[in-house]
């Protein structure tokens, strides 16, 4: 009980942090007059998301039982009403699970993180055309008709990132729940390939696109009228960096200025801080999520035990952020921002298998005898803790 009070307490001190870490976005016009926003509010309850980071499928962690994958997180995942991931892989049965550096798996493997609760997912990266326009068009038909098949069974699933038609614009899918508009667009800026580029949601990383970019958004966000617009966006900077460069940020913040009210960017591999910002009324009302790590890889396949403070080893850690809105009269408000983090941990049966990575898991090492995970994992989450909201 001692140690579950010290938790709320921390998360509480967290979430207070944040939002007095903000700063201020001149706001998108509204597309309702105030009368209809405030109707509008009184009919929504809170709104509970999640983000998470890279769901890898390199060939260490593509074993056993996938659905231990996620045991630990499940619960987080399923008490949201969306879950967010990024999947960096493409979706293919008719061909073998491959790794690095081409990446496909079958579709249990999906299916598992599906099934844990992940029920958004950003399929526009730059590993999306590893295997060209068979494997773009085999992982956006296994979503489709996934899709399909949960929302028979009255379950929503939700994918973006893969044109269903070449040269298509930019997908903005539509996601309702509970009186909430969503809009969910997942775009990347970095290729490992300059083929089929026209089957996927690819922004060029040069000032001309960006700019059309950016007025897409604001058209998307003004005639949709929706309450949440989100972005994936997997950036066009260095991977393994926990830096982030300042022309990046003032690029981000001009895609939030653009009407972008959660922007999620991917594909650095280690997490990096993240930023609340307020409205004009002083109200926390967008976040910049600037990398969330890998929520599972294979890339921590030799863990530096005697050196946990090594920077490769930040591929293995991770953060999933819950976050709560709710509505009032200028829009979505965010009430509530909980970090918490997980681990990639490797069992001794060699499969890997998300942890949080807490006292409690820390704890049962030890009971367990496995001293040098114990040691090693503690390390990791001081170092993983001095990630935080953005102070200025």
């Amino acid at each position: 009980m001692k140690k579950s009070r010290q938790r709320a307490v921390f998360s509480f001190l967290c979430c207070l942090l944040l939002l007095h870490s903000c700063r201020t976005v001149q706001e998108s016009a509204a597309s309702f007059s105030p009368e209809e926003a405030a109707a509008d509010s009184k009919q929504c309850g809170p709104l509970l998301l999640s983000f998470a980071g890279d769901i890898m499928a390199h060939k260490q962690n593509v074993r056993g039982n996938f659905q231990e994958i996620y045991r630990d997180i499940e619960s987080l995942l399923q008490e949201c009403d969306f879950s967010f991931c990024n999947l960096e892989t493409t979706v293919d049965s008719k061909k073998q699970f491959s790794g690095y550096p081409l990446f496909n798996v079958q579709e249990p493997y999906a299916d598992a993180a599906i099934n844990a609760g992940f029920n958004v997912f950003s399929l526009a990266n730059n590993h999306a055309n590893d295997f060209g326009e068979e494997g773009l068009c085999a992982t956006r038909d296994y979503f489709r008709r996934k899709e399909k098949e949960l929302a028979d069974s009255g379950r929503k699933l939700y994918a973006a990132g893969i044109k269903a038609e070449k040269n298509a614009p930019i997908e903005f899918r539509l996601i309702e729940k509970d009186g909430w508009r969503i809009l969910f667009a997942a775009v990347t800026e970095v290729l490992n390939f300059k083929t089929n580029t026209d089957l996927f949601d690819y922004v060029k990383p040069a000032a001309q696109e960006r700019e059309q970019f950016l007025r897409q958004i604001a058209r998307e966000k003004e005639r949709s009228g929706c309450d949440l617009l989100i972005v994936s966006l997997h950036c066009a900077e260095e991977e393994y960096v926990q830096g982030i460069a300042e022309s990046q940020k003032k690029f981000y913040h001009s895609v939030a200025e653009a009407g972008v009210d959660i922007l999620w960017i991917n594909h650095p591999h280690v997490s990096k801080e993240w930023e609340v910002i307020s409205g004009a009324d002083g109200v926390p009302r967008k976040i910049i999520f600037y990398a969330m790590g890998n929520t599972i890889s294979g890339q921590r396949r030799n863990p530096d035990f005697a050196n946990p403070k090594n920077p490769r080893e930040y591929t293995g850690d991770s953060f999933l952020i819950q976050v709560r809105l709710e509505k009032d009269e200028q829009g979505a408000q965010i009430t509530w921002l909980h970090p918490v983090l997980l681990t990639t941990y490797i069992t001794r049966e060699h499969q890997f298998i998300i942890k949080k990575l807490d006292d409690d898991f820390l704890e049962e090492l030890k009971n367990r005898g496995e001293m040098q995970w114990a040691s090693y994992l503690s390390e990791r989450k001081k170092s993983m803790e001095r990630i935080k909201a953005a102070s200025h």
